[in-house]
């Protein structure tokens, strides 16, 4: 793809726009002159859609355009870089090089250069942004294509003081991550993981943080079944110095009553506990024929003043899969379990028309329920009346880039894209 535009067609069919291309074998050559559009000069023809009005992207390949930034490997051992001097035999013909992207709101662009060792693979990147800043990464990489190094320089505006990230990676003879190590500026380096894992490859043990190999601020552990379906992340029955432990149970829930053993991979059980309560905690999930989940209820199994219930969820389903009614419970401090939402849904097709909460408590779903929802011929939603949001715009990508809002005053979000 050359570059991509917008064109107007105010009085045109699909049909009409299928028929002129239909005629035409749809290219375009570089150019040394090129067009300029958009705030940008076009290194491209433009011989086919002159009556484009707007270029939002454009793309070049096998030379790099006027203009593009030098490189010169910075990592030591890099290997030659590949040159788009179309007379040498190691060149980049054939590769993209350079990308460019408009801002959707203005004439700001976005550029983004790629550099390539002589195997053809990407050891680095510089992309500059709409502000005159940038992000240079460079990578060293080993036979196999794994990163070894990588240098991340970074400026969000051209008067920044410029970062350094600096990353190394070590790996096993499987070619798993075994370290990794992270450096910024000239601060001391820090090791943000080191993996271990079993005859499966899977990982068993990540050390996090530290600065010294063979220990971390924090172990995590994490075991599998035979299936391979994790299991447990740390152990919430024995957390020890842990800050978090996470158990799944499949086949095997400890409250039977509430959940049914599952073969397919739906998690009948889940217990979880933090060293900031030391409360553990346990869902328990039913499903329906469709694996659709009906409930999970809540329990705490060993607490002395156990909250059991105040975090049950229920849910129903019409026949296309969308959900009808949905409960809530939460609990309230000086009040105890409360119903936070009984929530009936309404659909046209498997278009949301209303949410209506037939609860007596708005702390979940606002008071101001079963409003009628609007939306554009895009399917985009426009207004959401519940919420008190009374307008929504859409960009030509359907991203909302304007928001009205009605509260205790009237506010409004007027969002931009780059």
């Amino acid at each position: 793809m050359a570059y991509t535009g917008l064109m107007p067609l105010a009085g045109k069919t699909r049909e009409w726009l299928q028929d002129i291309t239909n005629l035409y074998v749809i290219t375009e050559n570089r150019d040394a002159q090129g067009f300029s559009m958009s705030g940008m000069q076009i290194y491209y023809s433009n011989s086919l859609y002159q009556q484009i009005e707007t270029i939002l992207s454009v793309n070049y390949y096998d030379t790099y355009p006027v203009g593009s930034p030098s490189f010169t490997p910075a990592i030591s051992s890099q290997s030659p870089v590949l040159t788009d001097n179309m007379n040498l035999e190691l060149r980049t013909k054939g590769l993209p090089l350079a990308s460019y992207v408009k801002n959707i709101e203005d004439d700001n662009w976005t550029k983004n250069y790629s550099y390539y060792d002589t195997r053809g693979r990407i050891i680095a990147t510089h992309s500059i942004n709409h502000l005159g800043g940038y992000t240079q990464t460079e990578s060293r990489l080993d036979f196999a294509g794994l990163a070894q190094q990588t240098i991340t320089r970074h400026k969000r505006l051209s008067t920044d003081t410029e970062r350094v990230i600096t990353e190394t990676f070590e790996y096993d003879a499987q070619n798993r991550l075994k370290v990794h190590k992270h450096k910024v500026d000239s601060n001391p380096e820090e090791i943000l993981a080191q993996n271990e894992y079993n005859e499966l490859s899977q990982l068993t043990t990540k050390k996090v943080g530290g600065s010294s190999l063979g220990t971390g601020l924090q172990d995590i552990n994490y075991t599998y079944n035979i299936r391979g379906w994790m299991t447990q992340i740390n152990d919430p029955a024995n957390l020890g110095t842990d800050l978090f432990g996470y158990a799944i149970r499949y086949t095997n829930p400890q409250y039977t009553s509430l959940a049914s053993a599952k073969y397919n991979g739906n998690i009948a059980e889940v217990d979880w506990k933090t060293s900031k309560d030391g409360i553990l905690k346990k869902y328990s999930y039913q499903y329906d024929g469709l694996n659709r989940l009906l409930s999970g209820i809540y329990t705490e199994p060993f607490s002395t003043i156990p909250q059991n219930n105040s975090y049950n969820e229920t849910l129903s389903y019409d026949l296309n899969g969308n959900i009808t009614s949905l409960q809530r419970n939460s609990y309230l401090e000086y009040v105890g379990l409360q119903q936070m939402d009984s929530l009936t849904y309404t659909y046209t097709g498997n278009q949301l028309n209303t949410v209506t909460d037939s609860s007596s408590n708005y702390f979940g779903y606002p008071d101001s329920s079963g409003n009628l929802m609007h939306y554009d011929l895009n399917g985009n939603m426009t207004d959401h009346v519940d919420k008190g949001i009374l307008q929504i715009n859409y960009n030509h990508l359907n991203l909302p880039d304007y928001v009205k809002s009605f509260t205790d005053i009237e506010k409004t979000l007027k969002i931009c894209f780059d």
